[in-house]
Order: C-alpha cells, then structure tokens, then sequence
C-alpha cells in the first residue's frame, strides 16, 4: 500500500464529506444541542453549588448515545454503495490503486471529517462552560469526548462494512438506520 494513494484518497473524501449536506446538517445539529445543553446544565449553578464540566458531561450521555452513532452509521454507509451506484467506484478500482488503498483512504477521510465536527460541538460546548467559570470536573468531560469518538470511529467501521456489503445506498441506508435502532435499544 502507498501512503501517498491512500492520502490522496483520504484527502477527496474528506473534501467530499463536508460538502454533502447531511454531514453538514448532522454537525449542526450536534454542535447547536452540545451548546444548547451545556447552557441549560449551568442555568442552575447559583442555586445547587458549583457546575461545571462534570455537570455538563452527564446531560451530554445521552445525546452522544443517540446523535454519534447516527452520523457514524449513515456516513459510512453512504461511502462506497453511492459511488457503487453512480459508478464511480468502478472507475476508481480500474486505476493502479488497490482495493485496501481504496478502503483505508476512504476511512481515513470520513474519520477525519466525523471527528472533526464532533470535536466541533465539544469545543464550543467546552468555550462555554469555561466562558462562565465552570472549570470543575474537567477530566470526565474528557473522558467523555474520547469515549464518543471511539464511537464514532467504530460505528462508522459498521457503516463501511454495510456498504460494502450491500449493493445499493438505500439498502445500506436502511441497513445503517436499523443497527442505529438495534444500538440504541440494546445501549439503553
């Protein structure tokens, strides 16, 4: 495998995610929520004592449960069964790169994109706490942020390997949407 193939690639997708829409609307949505609690954990710091990252961290769970494993699953999935479709991946397998090379390339850009807007949302969740003098509990927010992008990285593995398995992007949609549904009920 040549690194500078599979950088090339990685470096396509990653340009590619961040113009498709639902990645940009997922990373919206999840930056604004991130904020949106983070904001709502500090209304009662007045009232309850200190509040601070700790705080923030344990209303954050759930969203990462729910919204995390939804990107991951439905940006993976959409990889290789889209460019299967409009063919694009056969144009890409007739050139002198290598079925892994694709595979890594493919993975690396969609991993740095998803991480990068998580880390998005934890970032201006964190400015914000931080910005109202909650500096209490920082490591399990920490915590908190590795743990969802082990998520992340894992449940986009799951989304790449639905759509490689499945022939079109609708199937590996479904696909995707139903383990996202099966996740959540077995993690709860």
């Amino acid at each position: 495998m040549k690194l500078k193939t599979i950088t090339t690639l990685a470096s396509y997708e990653l340009r590619s995610s961040l113009r498709n829409r639902w990645f940009l609307l997922y990373a919206l949505a999840f930056a604004v929520l991130a904020v949106a609690l983070s904001s709502l954990s500090l209304t009662g710091a007045g009232m309850f004592g200190f509040a601070g990252f700790g705080r923030t961290a344990a209303s954050l769970i759930n969203l990462v449960l729910l919204i995390v494993p939804l990107m991951g699953l439905t940006i993976g999935a959409q990889s290789l069964a889209a460019e299967r479709e409009k063919g694009t991946l056969a144009y890409l397998l007739a050139q002198p790169v290598s079925r892994p090379e694709v595979l890594c390339g493919k993975f690396i850009g969609l991993s740095v994109a998803l991480l990068a807007a998580l880390l998005l949302g934890f970032g201006l969740s964190a400015a914000i706490i931080a910005g109202q003098g909650g500096m209490v509990e920082v490591e399990q927010y920490v915590a908190l942020v590795g743990f969802s992008l082990l998520l992340a990285l894992a449940t986009l593995s799951l989304g790449i390997f639905l759509s490689a398995w499945s022939r079109s992007s609708a199937l590996a949609v479904g696909l995707a949407l139903f383990a996202w549904l099966t996740l959540v009920f077995v993690g709860d």
